[in-house]
């Protein structure tokens, strides 16, 4: 089923086409102007710059101003890196912006009063400079008020009003240029400045700081602390795959793009030479380019990273470089210049840069600042200077297809890097969510116990401690990672312990012992209680030790239960024909017996050695008073080979239902006795348990019951949707342990998923009643059920998508959605669809409330359209899970009260 929808309105439609949804708008609209102020004057700083420059200089001067540029943008970005984590990021922005106008009104009154023609390279340099440190925070800001899915949809929608700014910048310059001087558009971009100080002022004064930010830190040190900040990258770009090569990429897009640049710059200087021309040229451009920029990003950039996803997106602008210096390799003329110019000014701000900010939000929270602070201190600079450098080589020939072909090799390099940025972005994901929600990591590799001494060592002294218990449990552990070795000290542990730790390591070192061995055993019989006489007899009369032999009569005539019943043992292990007949007597005076210790000691002979002439002494105390004794009687009679089903079937019945849980449990298995419908419907019953090992039990039985055929039939038993999701859930758990046809799997997958779908509607539909207070009470207990069911149907839903995908990453995606932190949540999502399974991840979004009705993809809601509160109270007042029954119908008392 759709859910029912109503009539859209024009404003609806709008922000469904934009992907904005409720309570975006207002923070979006306040981004769109600020973002439309800074396009605005970076319009008009690129233009008059570049005008002013080649005017005065000329583009021979330009590796000049490249390599100046390297220097001042890696000092700048060293001071912004200082005050990036020290200062809200609004205050930030409006800092900058004030100090930027300050320097541009002194750059223009050195030029108003010819003091210096450096003023114009120095205004160049300075709007490089407030390009890069400007956006790059323009971007951390916009992040620091929404997550990271939010961010993936409306970044390039808020980046939108940059080349809205842009074109009308455009259209300003051309006018402009014939009209004033171009040194006076200065003084229009310090009055933008301005106007973006005051509205960043007013808004934070009445909205408060920014949501997702994180307290500014205090302090002194600033500039040691970026300093640090830099190394951190620098050795989290050793780990991190993703920071590294995205960082190559970065430094050879650098120098293709400059390269470019220049290219474009070589060609405008040959073809315009006066401050009019190339004002119009530039505004003219600026004003087409942020036009088909600014349609590119309200309409396409956004739905294209939906669609395709960051890492397809990644690799456009790459080859639209390449193609760029094709052109110009093929025809060094003015069109293919504007092609090129079109590559800078469209590509790169519609699809380069929102792929190139997505990708950083895949890193850790406290590596984010640091990444960007390695970007722009270290690689940007280092990228710049060596353009610099190039071309300054580069003028020294003649030929023109030199800059275009050096610009291709860096073209080709920043295509491979970002190729293998792409490969690293989903495990930088999965590696960022796992650190974040502490996700051990379950494949660490196995130990080599064998070169490993320190650790025998210490597990050794961890052996041979004083205290028993901790002796025991360090025993254990060495018993498992040095077989070959720990008899040996467990046996010296041995000789100084007490009688109860003495019968434990015994039961734990014998099995891993040698057969030669065995007989220090002997030694221990003269210094040991009964209990462990009957411990160590019991190894070697399992064992047929010959010296051993000797002790059965004498303990089948013991008046120790335990011993008793380790000489009914040896009787049968040595096969004493003549003793058999006392063996069988003693055996039924033992499961006859008043005393609990001795009905324990002949159950659990019969657990070990199955013997259907005990058959109804074992039955009678199934109705014992005591719980240990009728669990024994459970584990014994389920290895029988054949049984009374009639006499077991009733009382299975009810033991499965007993307050202690290992009762429970052994009756469970005790089921396989009985019929094979009668056994599947107890097991069903079993997997509805409280207890987690009755319903791993019950799946083992079933597993027997249905042998080759368990897969098939555990499906079916799935698709009828007879259980509760968590009985499904340990179903599933099971199945994934064995082959299954992946395409019941998906059908499975996208059926609960459907469910949780309703779920999620009814739940919506139930908290806006809670809201207008209809039955609020009833209501809140109804909303809280549906909720909970909800969780454990998305969780029954990624439990079977693990055998599809990568289980890891499955469980990561599992521990981001339930960690209720929204950038969480949308890296998990950001993961599913990098996986391919975009519909999956799309219901997802439905289902968490983070999708809109166009994002839905193939997967639909189960079951009847509900599209009232009347409906989804009658629906799960008539549905199968109990508890939502009883919530439904206690709503529906509630409802009916409040209309009386």
């Amino acid at each position: 089923m759709r859910f029912p929808q109503k009539k859209q309105s024009a404003a609806d439609y709008i922000r469904s086409e934009l992907l904005i949804r409720e309570g975006e708008g207002g923070t979006l609209a306040y981004f769109l102007a600020l973002f439309f102020l800074l396009g605005l004057g970076l319009a008009l700083g690129r233009g008059s710059a570049n005008a002013l420059f080649l005017k005065h200089f000329g583009v021979a001067y330009l590796p000049h101003v490249y390599l100046a540029l390297s220097l001042c943008l890696g000092l700048s970005s060293l001071g912004y890196a200082a005050l990036a984590d020290r200062i809200a990021p609004e205050k930030l922005f409006a800092g900058m912006a004030a100090v930027f106008a300050a320097v541009l009104v002194i750059i223009w009154v050195l030029m108003r009063t010819g003091a210096t023609d450096l003023a114009f390279p120095i205004y160049l340099v300075n709007f490089g400079v407030i390009s890069e440190v400007v956006l790059l925070h323009a971007t951390l800001y916009f992040g620091a008020n929404f997550d990271g899915d939010q961010v993936k949809r409306l970044l390039p929608l808020a980046l939108a009003g940059i080349q809205a700014g842009e074109l009308s910048g455009g259209l300003v310059l051309a006018g402009l240029s014939v009209l004033m001087p171009m040194k006076d558009v200065l003084l229009l971009w310090v009055t933008i400045c301005a106007a973006s100080v005051a509205l960043i002022i007013w808004r934070h004064r009445r909205y408060g700081n920014s949501p997702y930010t994180h307290p500014p830190r205090r302090g002194s040190g600033a500039l040691r602390a970026a300093a640090d900040q830099l190394v951190q990258g620098l050795r989290f770009a050793r780990q991190s795959d993703l920071l590294r090569y995205s960082s190559y990429g970065v430094l050879f897009m650098v120098i293709a793009v400059f390269t470019l640049s220049y290219s474009v710059m070589t060609i405008y200087a040959a073809n315009f030479h006066t401050e009019t021309e190339l004002g119009i040229i530039f505004g003219l451009t600026t004003f087409v380019g942020g036009a088909v920029t600014l349609l590119a990003q309200i309409f396409f950039s956004g739905k294209l990273l939906q669609r395709f996803g960051v890492r397809r997106m990644n690799l456009v602008f790459p080859l639209t470089t390449l193609a760029s210096f094709a052109g110009l390799i093929l025809s060094f003329t003015l069109p293919s210049a504007l092609l090129a110019a079109f590559n800078q000014s469209v590509i790169m701000p519609a699809i380069r840069n929102p792929s190139r900010n997505l990708l950083f939000q895949a890193l850790p929270d406290y590596m984010q600042g640091r990444a960007r602070a390695l970007s722009l201190v270290l690689v940007l600079p280092l990228g710049i200077l060596t353009a610099g450098v190039l071309l300054q080589l580069l003028r020294l020939g003649n030929a023109d297809w030199m800059l275009p072909a050096t610009g291709t090799l860096a073209a080709l390099a920043y295509l491979v890097y970002s190729a293998k940025t792409n490969r690293a972005y989903l495990g930088a994901v999965l590696s960022t969510m796992a650190e974040k929600l502490y996700i051990p990591r379950e494949h660490m590799g196995a130990l080599d116990t064998r070169r490993d001494r320190e650790l025998f060592e210490l597990l050794a002294r961890g052996a041979a401690h004083a205290d028993e218990q901790i002796s025991i449990t360090y025993a254990k552990v060495l018993m498992d990672a040095f077989p070959a070795e720990a008899p040996r000290i467990v046996l010296e542990r041995l000789q100084s312990a007490g009688l109860r730790t003495r019968d434990q390591l015994i039961r734990l070192v014998v099995p891993k012992l040698p057969e030669t061995e065995k007989t220090v055993l002997h030694d221990y019989l003269r210094t040991s209680d009964p209990h462990q006489q009957a411990t160590i007899l019991d190894i070697l009369f399992v064992a047929r030790d010959a010296v051993a032999r000797s002790h059965v009569r004498v303990c089948l005539e013991s008046d120790n239960p335990r011993l008793t019943a380790c000489g009914i043992l040896g009787v049968h292990c040595y096969n004493e024909l003549e003793l058999m007949d006392e063996a069988t007597r003693r055996w039924n005076q033992l499961l006859r017996g008043a005393q609990s210790p001795s009905l324990l000691a002949g159950l659990d002979l019969l657990r070990r050695r199955p013997d259907e002439t005990m058959f109804d002494a074992a039955a009678k105390l199934l109705v014992h008073p005591e719980d240990r004794v009728k669990r024994a009687a459970l584990l014994g009679l389920a290895q029988f080979a054949s049984v009374d089903a009639a006499t077991l079937t009733p009382l299975i019945g009810t033991l499965l239902h007993a307050e202690d849980h290992t009762v429970r449990m052994a009756a469970v298995q005790c089921a396989l006795q009985l019929a094979a419908g009668e056994c599947r419907k107890h097991c069903h019953q079993a997997l509805e348990d409280r207890h987690p090992r009755v319903v791993q039990a019950a799946l083992e039985v079933l597993k027997q019951l249905d042998g080759k055929d368990f897969v098939a039939t555990s499906l079916d038993w799935l698709d009828a949707n007879e259980g509760s999701p968590r009985a499904q859930c340990a179903m599933v758990e099971l199945l994934l342990k064995q082959p299954v046809p992946s395409g019941r799997l998906e059908a499975f997958v996208r059926s609960r998923l459907g469910a949780a779908m309703q779920i999620a509607g009814a739940l919506r539909l139930v908290e806006k009643a809670c809201k207008q207070a209809q039955g609020q009470k009833s209501m809140e207990l109804l909303a809280l059920a549906l909720r909970e069911s909800l969780g454990r149907i998305v969780a029954l839903a990624l439990t079977a998508l693990e055998g599809l995908e990568d289980r890891q990453l499955v469980r990561t995606v599992r521990a981001g959605l339930a960690s209720r932190d929204a950038r969480q949540e949308a890296r998990a999502f950001e993961a599913l669809e990098d996986l391919g399974a975009r519909d999956i991840a799309a219901a997802l979004r439905v289902i968490f409330g983070r999708g809109g009705v166009r994002e839905r993809g193939s997967v639909e809601a189960a079951g009847p359209s509900l599209g009232t509160i009347s409906d989804v109270v009658d629906y799960f007042a008539q549905g199968r899970d109990a508890w939502l029954q009883d919530c439904a119908s206690f709503a529906r008392r509630g409802l009916m009260k409040g209309a009386a």
